[in-house]
Protein backbone atom coordinates (compact mmCIF):
# COMPACT_ATOMS: atom_id res chain seq x y z
CA UNK A 1 0.00 0.00 0.00
CA UNK A 2 1.79 3.48 -1.04
CA UNK A 3 0.11 6.31 0.40
CA UNK A 4 0.58 9.90 -1.29
CA UNK A 5 -0.26 13.75 0.10
CA UNK A 6 -3.54 14.36 -1.76
CA UNK A 7 -2.84 16.40 -5.12
CA UNK A 8 -5.16 18.74 -7.22
CA UNK A 9 -5.44 15.92 -9.63
CA UNK A 10 -7.02 13.91 -7.11
CA UNK A 11 -9.53 16.00 -6.18
CA UNK A 12 -12.33 14.76 -8.59
CA UNK A 13 -11.87 11.42 -7.27
CA UNK A 14 -11.84 11.72 -3.87
CA UNK A 15 -15.30 13.86 -4.42
CA UNK A 16 -16.79 11.00 -6.37
CA UNK A 17 -15.94 8.57 -3.26
CA UNK A 18 -17.27 11.28 -0.83
CA UNK A 19 -20.24 11.69 -2.76
CA UNK A 20 -20.56 7.70 -2.79
CA UNK A 21 -19.99 6.71 0.60
CA UNK A 22 -21.29 9.74 2.46
CA UNK A 23 -23.46 11.82 0.12
CA UNK A 24 -21.48 14.51 0.84
CA UNK A 25 -21.42 18.21 -0.28
CA UNK A 26 -17.09 17.89 -0.15
CA UNK A 27 -17.24 18.24 -4.55
CA UNK A 28 -13.80 19.39 -6.27
CA UNK A 29 -13.44 23.05 -5.98
CA UNK A 30 -14.03 22.59 -1.72
CA UNK A 31 -11.09 19.87 -1.92
CA UNK A 32 -9.27 22.07 -4.04
CA UNK A 33 -9.74 25.16 -1.66
CA UNK A 34 -8.44 22.61 0.89
CA UNK A 35 -5.30 21.71 -0.42
CA UNK A 36 -4.36 25.69 -0.17
CA UNK A 37 -5.16 25.85 3.35
CA UNK A 38 -1.82 25.69 5.40
CA UNK A 39 -3.38 23.67 8.43
CA UNK A 40 -4.81 20.82 5.84
CA UNK A 41 -3.61 17.39 5.24
CA UNK A 42 -4.76 14.92 3.09
CA UNK A 43 -3.60 11.39 1.92
CA UNK A 44 -4.67 9.12 -0.80
CA UNK A 45 -4.29 5.40 -1.68
CA UNK A 46 -4.01 4.76 -5.29
CA UNK A 47 -5.87 1.64 -6.64
CA UNK A 48 -5.07 -0.36 -9.06
CA UNK A 49 -8.80 -1.48 -9.98
CA UNK A 50 -10.82 0.25 -12.72
CA UNK A 51 -13.71 0.43 -10.26
CA UNK A 52 -11.87 3.16 -8.48
CA UNK A 53 -8.70 5.04 -9.10
CA UNK A 54 -8.16 5.97 -5.57
CA UNK A 55 -8.52 3.24 -2.72
CA UNK A 56 -8.81 5.12 0.50
CA UNK A 57 -8.23 8.25 2.05
CA UNK A 58 -8.12 11.01 4.93
CA UNK A 59 -8.50 14.00 4.65
CA UNK A 60 -7.91 16.58 8.15
CA UNK A 61 -6.24 19.67 9.75
CA UNK A 62 -3.48 19.53 11.44
CA UNK A 63 -2.58 22.96 13.97
CA UNK A 64 -0.07 23.01 16.49
CA UNK A 65 -2.34 21.44 19.39
CA UNK A 66 -5.32 19.25 17.72
CA UNK A 67 -6.00 17.17 14.89
CA UNK A 68 -9.31 17.24 13.00
CA UNK A 69 -10.08 14.26 10.89
CA UNK A 70 -12.63 15.98 8.18
CA UNK A 71 -13.32 12.47 6.27
CA UNK A 72 -11.78 8.85 5.99
CA UNK A 73 -12.93 6.49 3.41
CA UNK A 74 -12.08 3.18 1.31
CA UNK A 75 -13.55 2.78 -1.96
CA UNK A 76 -16.19 -0.20 -2.01
CA UNK A 77 -14.09 -2.37 -3.73
CA UNK A 78 -11.43 -2.39 -1.38
CA UNK A 79 -13.23 -1.94 2.28
CA UNK A 80 -12.59 -4.87 5.03
CA UNK A 81 -9.10 -4.72 3.48
CA UNK A 82 -7.40 -3.23 6.04
CA UNK A 83 -7.52 0.31 4.54
CA UNK A 84 -8.92 1.83 7.06
CA UNK A 85 -7.24 0.46 9.92
CA UNK A 86 -3.30 1.46 8.03
CA UNK A 87 -4.67 5.24 7.13
CA UNK A 88 -6.01 5.77 10.49
CA UNK A 89 -2.27 4.24 12.03
CA UNK A 90 -0.82 6.20 9.56
CA UNK A 91 -2.50 9.62 10.66
CA UNK A 92 -2.06 9.02 14.49
CA UNK A 93 1.81 8.21 13.63
CA UNK A 94 1.88 12.01 11.69
CA UNK A 95 0.53 13.43 14.89
CA UNK A 96 1.96 11.79 17.14
CA UNK A 97 5.54 12.84 15.32
CA UNK A 98 4.49 16.26 15.36
CA UNK A 99 4.02 16.20 19.03
CA UNK A 100 0.12 16.66 18.60
CA UNK A 101 -1.80 15.35 22.03
CA UNK A 102 -5.22 14.85 20.28
CA UNK A 103 -6.65 13.80 17.44
CA UNK A 104 -10.61 14.68 17.22
CA UNK A 105 -13.34 13.12 14.41
CA UNK A 106 -16.91 12.83 14.28
CA UNK A 107 -19.02 9.58 12.63
CA UNK A 108 -22.47 8.42 11.98
CA UNK A 109 -23.85 6.65 15.00
CA UNK A 110 -25.34 3.57 12.59
CA UNK A 111 -21.53 3.73 11.42
CA UNK A 112 -20.58 0.74 13.35
CA UNK A 113 -17.65 -0.25 11.52
CA UNK A 114 -15.97 3.17 11.31
CA UNK A 115 -16.43 3.56 15.48
CA UNK A 116 -14.96 -0.25 15.90
CA UNK A 117 -12.36 1.09 13.63
CA UNK A 118 -12.04 4.14 16.22
CA UNK A 119 -12.35 2.71 19.57
CA UNK A 120 -9.73 -0.08 18.55
CA UNK A 121 -7.36 2.53 17.98
CA UNK A 122 -7.67 4.15 21.20
CA UNK A 123 -10.81 6.92 20.15
CA UNK A 124 -13.21 7.19 22.81
CA UNK A 125 -16.68 9.31 22.78
CA UNK A 126 -16.84 12.15 23.76
CA UNK A 127 -20.53 14.30 23.24
CA UNK A 128 -22.88 14.07 20.42
CA UNK A 129 -25.48 15.95 18.48
CA UNK A 130 -28.36 14.33 18.19
CA UNK A 131 -30.51 13.53 14.79
CA UNK A 132 -27.50 15.31 12.94
CA UNK A 133 -27.33 13.28 9.96
CA UNK A 134 -30.63 13.03 8.07
CA UNK A 135 -30.82 9.98 5.67
CA UNK A 136 -34.37 8.57 4.19
CA UNK A 137 -34.37 5.87 6.61
CA UNK A 138 -34.26 8.13 9.47
CA UNK A 139 -31.89 10.36 11.48
CA UNK A 140 -28.25 9.84 13.23
CA UNK A 141 -26.64 11.29 15.97
CA UNK A 142 -23.26 12.34 15.16
CA UNK A 143 -21.00 10.75 17.79
CA UNK A 144 -17.94 13.24 18.46
CA UNK A 145 -14.61 10.75 19.47
CA UNK A 146 -11.37 12.04 20.36
CA UNK A 147 -7.93 10.32 20.98
CA UNK A 148 -5.50 11.44 22.86
CA UNK A 149 -1.44 11.12 23.17
CA UNK A 150 -0.79 7.95 24.18
CA UNK A 151 -4.04 5.97 24.06
CA UNK A 152 -3.29 2.35 23.21
CA UNK A 153 -4.50 0.15 20.34
CA UNK A 154 -6.53 -2.97 21.15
Amino acid sequence: MQLRILTAADCADVASLEKQLFNSQLDIQSLQSLLSKASFYGVVVSSNNRACAIAAYILAYITEDCAEIISIGTCNYHQRAGYGWKMLNYFISIVTGRNIDKIVLEVASDNIAAISLYQKCGFFEAGRREKYYRRTNGSFDAIIMIRKAGSSFS
